[in-house]
Parts: structure tokens; sequence; C-alpha cells
């Protein structure tokens, strides 16, 4: 037989990415956001959720190989769905042929279907379309990626769920199976790993898996009848619960230490559990010691009673953000530890396709819209209102420092900084591909410094804003006097964005010596508004920037962008003046174009400036209509 060439299929949305190997139909990748490769792979190409049918084991035809004969044969994919924009479903079968019934001499179709959500579930259905029966042995056989397999505990085994806990890393698997009789845990030795699998392993692999089967493993054999089909499925969930994790009574020393005049609380190496939000106070540094880590439950009842806070610029009462400082002087987040909250039901809040998705943002916008006091800004449920918090937010605060610590996740912004002044944050490390995990939001705030960060988020990078729509003109306050420099991001939707929401103004922001060194969905540097903003921009500069990947546009500005909100009837119409919009020294491998301006005629950008902007490959012109613009040594 012709070898055939085997093609990976990739399936992603807002709560991970999964791969899947045509040859044999075989998962190999599982990377929940927020969490790492659940599959361990060896250098051989052991590893994964191998599929074992029609038989499992020893069970096969004289002479046949271990495990069945679909895990070498390629299936074709049949279907590509999409449920929500949350949930993604891709279908392969696989339908016996010549070559098949050499080994196995009965007509059987084989259909598989992955489907990622805020799960993976994997469905194997068997089909006789023969004429005669036959006898059917399977079975799911996943090697899970473990620190060390000697100290992993399943429970449950015996349960509808059951579940695999890693201590090393204090991550978790859950477990539910359907159509499978048994189950089995193969917990592999140096002696006998090597002997027990399909392909070599090297050496020292055995304990960096462990295998937690499903199907029909010990049990008899069913026999699978004319027009006959037989389910198998399991579901696999993911959850940074970090087992080890220790309770931890933050509120208590923070507020003893601002009784005393103020202080350090120290998270000290190890995992700890804050059972509520944390609301820091003036005069005291949180200090998350190299080794810590401080995770937060998912759950909102955590982040009671409601605190005045923001969600998309808008003011009103809800959920507290998981690390706050609201009026304080002299704060500070300071560390090598890391902020990891617990996401499952956040991820769960991500989905925007329920039916009532928007009535929490629609009744938001129209109290921003009525002027209704933020006092009243109190909704009757809060929890159904689905309005996540920030990670780390801090508001009409001064002398604020954030450094050096990282964050693994967040239900909404991992940095929120709001009518701040005096702040620096320097060398802070984030990790969140999660639905509108912006990076770091600087929103109505002055004289900030942001330097020698890593960002690896799932929307913008660092955006610039001031007040949404009525409600920001009604707070009023600018953002000024912002510089960025020295940082990298890893993939997102863009570098630096400037609004949407610029109601209050902005002014004097400057990004310099920057790289991205992955993927960039929109532009480097974008200006984004509507005709419902009003206020400015104004004196925006980046310049010193290396995009390693590639980038939709490097620089744009949108005068028409408000997304969801601009389904709500806005009081006003009011034009955002733009002048002085400056981009040069940026190199790429490839864009889309280079530019793209849409400004509005009636209030046309001024002082556009691109210079020294160059690309390997671009697919597109350059375009610009209703704005004064310079172009200067700029590939087009």
């Amino acid at each position: 037989m012709t070898p055939v060439l085997a093609t990976i299929v990739a399936l992603t949305n807002l709560m991970g990415t999964v791969e899947i190997d045509t040859r044999g139909a075989r998962v190999t990748s599982y990377v929940p956001v927020g969490g790492n490769e659940v599959f361990f792979a060896s250098e051989t190409g052991t590893g994964g959720m191998p599929l074992c049918w029609p038989w499992f084991a020893g069970r096969g035809p004289a002479g046949s190989k271990r495990h069945g004969l679909v895990r070498d044969r390629v299936f074709k994919v049949v279907g590509n769905k999409r449920h929500a924009s949350w949930d993604r479903e891709v279908t392969l079968r696989l339908e016996s042929d010549g070559e098949t019934r050499k080994v196995f001499p009965h007509d059987f179709a084989l259909t598989v279907s992955v489907r990622l959500n805020d799960r993976l579930t994997v469905t194997m259905v068997g089909e006789n379309t023969g004429t005669d029966p036959f006898e059917v042995s399977e079975a799911f056989h996943p090697y899970f990626a473990v620190a060390d397999s000697a100290q992993c505990r399943v429970d449950g085994t015996d349960t509808s769920e059951y579940r695999l806990t890693d201590p090393v890393t204090g991550c978790g698997l859950s477990f539910t199976d359907e159509g499978g009789a048994d189950r089995r845990v193969w917990r592999p030795n140096a002696k006998s790993h090597l002997s027990k699998t399909v392909t070599p392993l090297a050496a020292d692999d055995w304990c960096h898996f462990i295998c937690v089967e499903n199907g029909t493993l010990t049990s008899p054999s069913y026999i699978l009848k004319p027009g006959e089909k037989h389910v198998l499925k399991r579901t696999i969930r993911l959850s940074l619960t970090h087992a080890n994790a220790k309770p931890i009574d933050l509120q208590s020393q923070i507020d003893v230490a601002a009784a005393s005049g103020g202080g350090r609380v120290v998270v000290p190496p190890g995992e700890w559990l804050s059972k509520k939000a944390i609301q820091l106070r003036s005069n005291v540094e949180l200090h998350l010691a190299d080794g810590a880590t401080l995770t937060f439950p998912d759950d909102p009842e955590a982040c009671l009673p409601p605190v005045r806070t923001s969600f998309s610029a808008i003011e009103y009462y809800g959920l507290s953000p998981l690390v706050r400082a609201y009026g304080a002087t002299n704060v500070a987040v300071t560390g090598r530890g890391t902020i990891a909250p617990r996401m499952a039901l956040w991820r769960e809040w991500f989905n925007r396709d329920r039916p009532d998705a928007f009535e929490g943002m629609r009744q938001l916008y129209e109290w921003g819209e009525n002027d209704t006091p933020v006092e009243e800004r109190r909704f009757k449920d809060l929890l159904a209102a689905r309005l996540r918090p920030c990670c780390v937010e801090f508001e009409r605060c001064r002398n604020v420092r954030l450094e050096d610590f990282r964050i693994r996740e967040s239900p909404l912004w991992c940095i929120h900084l709001r009518l701040c002044e005096d702040v620096t944050v320097r060398g802070v490390d984030i990790r969140a591909r999660g639905h509108n995990n912006d990076g770091i939001d600087i929103n109505a705030s002055r004289n900030v410094l942001i330097e020698n960060c890593t960002l690896d988020q799932g929307d913008d990078g660092f955006v610039i804003k001031s007040g949404r729509d009525r409600d920001g003109r009604r707070v009023g306050v600018p953002c000024e006097n912002v510089e960025i420099r020295n940082c990298v991001i890893r993939d997102g939707h863009t570098l630096i964005g400037v609004g949407s929401e610029v109601a209050g103004g902005v002014r004097n922001i400057s990004l310099h010596d920057c790289r991205v060194e992955g993927n960039i969905l929109s532009s480097v540097a974008k200006i984004k508004t509507s005709d419902r903003k009003g206020a400015y921009v104004e004196n925006i500069v980046v310049s010193n920037v290396v995009v390693s990947g590639t980038v939709s546009e490097i620089a744009s500005i949108y005068t028409d962008v408000d997304y969801q909100w601009g389904k709500y009837p806005p009081r006003e119409h009011l034009l955002t003046r733009i002048d002085g919009f400056l981009v040069e020294n940026v190199t790429a491998q490839a864009a889309k174009r280079v530019y793209h301006i849409r400004g509005d005629a009636r209030l046309p950008a001024k002082n556009v400036r691109f210079k020294n902007i160059h690309v390997k490959s671009s697919a597109k012109p350059s375009t610009a209509e209703n704005a004064e613009l310079t172009v200067e040594d700029c590939d087009q």
C-alpha cells in the first residue's frame, strides 16, 4: 500500500486549542486557555489520545498489530461545525476498504467527532455496514502529561466522574465516560513502559505520563450486528484548581498592616487560596515571593459585596476585581510569584451566544446615557448580569507600583488602571488568552510608565482609554502622559490600541522599542473611536517596533467602531478630534497592508505621519481617507 501523508486539523476557540492527526483520528494536543499541554508526546511520536478499534491489546487476529487497525489509517474530515463562537466540532470518518479487509474481513464505518468548548469531548461511533455480525473491543488510550506519574492521584474510578490530580503542578483533569464497560489506570514504571507501547519511548519518558483508559478493557468483547452502531465517549475538563493550595487570609494581614501605618504583606512560596477578592490599602505592598502562586475561586460570590468599579469604561456597582485598590496612596504588588485564578466558571461567562448575553451590558449603557447616579447603578441580580471582574484593578490611586509578578489567566482585563496618577509597571509577565483578556488597560490615568513587560493575551496588549460615551464625558478625565517601552507581546489583537473608549480625551502617549514575537490579528498601532465619543486623541507616537510574525495592519485609524455597544442608542453624537499620530521605524515579516485610515469626513484626522515602515510581504495596498497624511520611506 502506498503511504498516505496525514494532516493535522486544528480546532481553536476562546477556550483553547486542539490538534487532531487525521492518521488514526488521534488528538495529539489539547491546550486550554490558561493551561499547559494536557497530552504527553514523545520524540518518537507516542502520545496524545490514540483510538483502539476494533480490538484492544492482544484480542485481534493472529499476527495483527496491537490495539486495532484504525490507528494507522487516514481518516477523512467530513464535518466542521460551529455550534457557537466558543463551541467548535470537527468530524472524521473511516470506512472499510480492500486494505482493511485483508486484516479485518468485515464492512464497517468509524466516525470520530472532536468537540471543543469549555471542555474536550471525543466521541467514537463504530457501525456495522455489512451483512454479518462481528466482534469488537475498543478503548480510548490517552497519555496525559504529568510532572511525575508516581506522585499522581486518580480518584473516583468507580463513579460517573473521576479525577486525575498532579500534586506537583496542582492541576487536575476530570473525566466522564459513556459507552465503555471498563476504566483502567496504567501507571508505567521503568521496566514495563517500553514493552507495552506500540511505538518506542525514550528511556526516561515513563515518569512523565499516565494513561487513564476507558472502553472494553477487561470485559468481554461485544457483538455489533448488521446496521448497529456503538458509541464510546470521553469528556475531559482541565481545571487549574491548584489542588494543593492552602487557605490564606491575606485581607486580615493587609488590614493590620494598614492600621499600623503600612508595610509589606508576603505570600510565601507555595500554593495559596484566597477565598475572597483582596482589597489593598494605602502604604501596603502585597509581595508574591518567588515560587508563590496565589489563586482565587471561580465563584462570583467570592467577589461580593459589590464595589464601585466599571465595566468597559462605564461606572457601576459590580463584582470586585480579584486584587483591588480603590482610593489608595503608596500601594504596590511586587515579587516573582504568580496570580492564577481558577477559571472554569469565568470561561462559561465568556459565552456571548446566550439569548440574554447582552442584557447586563444594555442596562449598564442605559444608566450611563441617562446620567443615573452611580450609587443607583446596582443590578437586582448582579450574577445574572454576568459582567466579569478584572484580575488586578487600581482605581483612584496615587503612587502605584506593579513589579515582576506573573498573571496566568483573568476573568476580564488582566491589569486595569483607572483614574490613577504616578504609576510604574515593570517586569510583569502576563499570559491570558480568554475572551476580552486585554493585557494592561490604562484608563483616564496620568503619568504612567510601563517597561520590560511580557504579554501573551487574548485581546489587545496595551490599551489607552478614558471613559465610554456620555458616562466618560461625565467623569471627564483624560488619559495622558503614558510611556511604554522595552516590552514584548506574543500574539493578540493589537500591540497598542487607543480607544475605543476615548470620551475623556487621550494625549501624550508614547510606545517605543517593543517587540511582537507572534502574530497580530489587527494592528500594531490603532486609534479607534466613533461619533458617540467626542473629546480628542492627540500626540500618539509609536516607534522602533519589530514584528517577527504577521500582522493585519501596521497602523490604522477607525472612526466608526462601537462593537456590540452600537446596538444601544446614544443621547448625542459628538465627533472625536484626532491630531497627531506618528508611527515610525517599524518592521514586520508580513502584513495584509501597511496602513488603513478610515477617518470621518466631518472632522478629518490631522497630522498623521508614517515614516520608515517596512514589511517583507504585503497582500493589499494601503488605503487612507479623510486624513491629513504624510508618508515617508514606507512600503505601500
